[in-house]
């Protein structure tokens, strides 16, 4: 349960948006990752064992 003045506030500023933002957070969350080149070798990373990922279609080295 959200606490009562966070709710308040978010109803004010979603305003109609807010049924919304509140199914959003009963939603299961979305696991990802973006691979930063400056820390290592992503494409060794992505050829690991275990892992299926698909493409995050705004960011090019977005992986869900």
């Amino acid at each position: 349960m959200l606490p009562d003045k966070f709710t308040e506030r978010m109803k004010r500023m979603l305003g109609d948006s807010y049924p919304d933002f509140e199914k959003a957070l009963g939603d299961s969350a979305v696991r990802a990752v973006r691979l930063n080149n400056l820390k290592g070798d992503s494409g060794s990373f992505l050829k690991e064992p275990g892992y299926i990922l698909s493409r995050i279609p705004y960011t090019e080295r977005g992986y869900i």
